[in-house]
């Protein structure tokens, strides 16, 4: 009798299973906070690995290189509460690539990781979560929050004179001083000083005066996560003069920025094409500047390609957008003609 061989998908031990349901959006901007404290070239392989940690309806994600660690949380679904560890520059680098949706995260026997979003299934395996070092719990009921602007103002000034010779221990930070209504921060490498002073910032709960001394490289971590990333980027017809299939390839291109970074993009196009593909809402101006004849809701799912020009949600979208531009400005024509033949009476314009 012929036999059949099925590959059955065997659960983690018991006490240790996860599973998680993620949106897409929300997974790649926790990762992006925490991929670059993690070890790349690194004696202890496990640093070298996300911990993914599944409680309640909340993924917290830890990073570290023993010198510092970061921890971000992500709202989720979670089926099955659990923790495992997963290589972190692989697990960033795929899920950058998949669509917007979301994504199932299993926990499998040998600390296998099952990653599944629409079509994609794949697996990665990670290393036991006994091995992750232990990072210090944040103490909430001393902690005090700061204003995100001064922060990086004390850092952007005082970051440049600390000193980078090791054997310098003190030297190689920045003075965080806290009190009740200023802040400051103060750094030095014994050649230059730099000092800034926030004074009328209000922290709460602090009393007298709090000292930390900060290292330069937790400093270079905060400076990045409080960098101003654009949330709305203008484009004002970028692919206008551009052939046919250079355009199409830079639309793509753009589709894909779009997905892995969490941005808004103003799209100026005269190409009802080019607008019904790129685009999520479609206003649609008028001559006069600052009227809005219609905004516009594109009906075309995601993700988009090539193939749905044709399809029927596509064309519909663009014959309205004809006729509404069309209409609009045959309207146009007709109010403007008794002025211009108040203005030239001696044409012969009908």
């Amino acid at each position: 009798m012929p036999t059949v061989e099925t590959e059955i998908e065997k659960p983690a031990a018991q006490g240790a299973a996860m599973e998680i349901t993620v949106s897409r959006q929300e997974l790649v901007r926790e990762l992006t906070a925490t991929q670059s404290v993690v070890e790349r070239k690194t004696t202890i392989p496990i640093l070298s690995n996300f911990l993914i940690e599944a409680d309640g309806d909340r993924l917290n994600i830890t990073a570290t290189d023993l010198d510092q660690a970061i921890r971000t949380s992500a709202e989720v679904k979670v089926k099955k509460p659990g923790s495992c560890t997963i290589p972190a520059r692989k697990l960033y680098d795929y899920i950058k690539l998949l669509p917007e949706g979301d994504i199932s995260i299993k926990l499998l026997e040998n600390h296998w990781v099952q990653i599944r979003s629409g079509r994609s299934n794949t697996k990665m395996v990670g290393m036991a979560r006994a091995n992750y070092p232990q990072v210090p719990e944040f103490p909430a009921v001393t902690s005090t929050s700061i204003p995100a602007a001064a922060l990086k103002t004390l850092i952007a000034r005082t970051i440049f004179a600390i000193s980078n010779e090791e054997s310098r221990y003190t030297l190689n930070g920045a003075l965080l001083v806290l009190k009740a209504e200023s802040l400051a921060m103060v750094a030095t490498d014994g050649h230059r000083l730099s000092f800034v002073e926030k004074p009328g910032e209000t922290l709460e709960g602090i009393s007298g005066e709090k000292r930390v001394l900060v290292p330069r490289k937790a400093l270079q971590e905060l400076q990045q996560l409080l960098a101003n990333n654009p949330r709305i980027l203008l484009m004002d017809e970028p692919f206008g003069a551009l052939d046919a299939q250079t355009r199409a390839q830079m639309q793509s291109y753009l589709l894909q920025i779009w997905r892995q970074v969490d941005i808004t993009i103003l799209f100026v196009t005269h190409d009802l094409d080019e607008a019904i593909y790129l685009a999520d809402r479609i206003v649609v101006l008028g001559p006069n500047p600052g009227r809005i004849l219609e905004i516009i809701e594109v009906p075309v799912p995601r993700p988009r390609d090539a193939s749905q020009f044709l399809s029927e949600s596509f064309v519909a979208t663009k014959r309205h957008l004809e006729s509404l531009i069309h209409g609009h400005g045959q309207r146009a024509a007709t109010d403007a003609l008794p002025k211009f033949r108040h203005e030239h009476p001696d044409s012969d314009v009908q």
